[in-house]
């Protein structure tokens, strides 16, 4: 038990020295910190298989690695890396429904793969990945209703979601989101400042 506290500790402190290689530029040294942290998650997954929290760790390091792949350009290897991150992070979704961390790590792994799937010239892949985010912070505003995470997150949502029709020349679909996203932010705002935002 102690030697796993201590690889998990290892394993924070990697994403901390992966995000300051990013910071410098230096995205060898990045996926060289990322992999062995990754390395380490899968180690404590083997371990402790049925933990939901492990399992969202390890999508976290998944999407690490994945992050470094998309700044370097390696389109496949980076939708791969998220791809294995959205399903990590959905299994521990559907283990733990109620957890919102939970729903917004999913949420942020799936626009991720949708983004790198646009780049990958995949609108369809995209279009599947923005949708499935859109449903959860749909679902998050109406479990939250005066959130501004939650009304931020439908927002950000909302605008990818349009941008895809965009895309398709599905302008009345594109048409309709875009207000929304606006009614999302607002409607996230805490009481007094909606009227600030007009």
């Amino acid at each position: 038990s102690g030697s796993s506290g201590a690889e998990a500790q290892a394993a924070s402190v990697m994403s901390r020295v992966g995000d300051l290689r990013i910071a410098l530029n230096d995205l060898e040294g990045a996926l060289t910190v990322f992999s062995e942290q990754l390395d380490l998650r899968r180690a404590a997954v083997a371990a402790e298989p049925d933990s939901a929290e492990l399992g969202l760790e390890l999508g976290i390091a998944w999407a690490n690695v994945g992050r470094v792949r998309e700044a370097r350009g390696e389109w496949d290897a980076a939708a791969h890396a998220y791809a294995e991150s959205v399903q990590l992070r959905r299994a521990a979704l559907e283990a733990d429904p109620d957890t919102a961390r939970f729903s917004g790590g999913l949420m942020f792994g799936l626009n991720c793969l949708g983004r790198v799937r646009e780049a990958q010239r995949d609108q369809a892949g995209a279009r599947r990945a923005f949708e499935e985010s859109l449903n959860l912070a749909r679902a998050q505003m109406r479990a939250h209703p005066g959130s501004m995470t939650a009304g931020l997150q439908l927002a950000v949502a909302l605008n990818d979601v349009g941008r895809m029709h965009d895309a398709a020349g599905d302008l009345a679909g594109a048409q309709f989101r875009y207000p929304q996203c606006a009614a999302a932010v607002r409607h996230g705002q805490p009481r007094g400042q909606a009227g600030a935002a007009d």
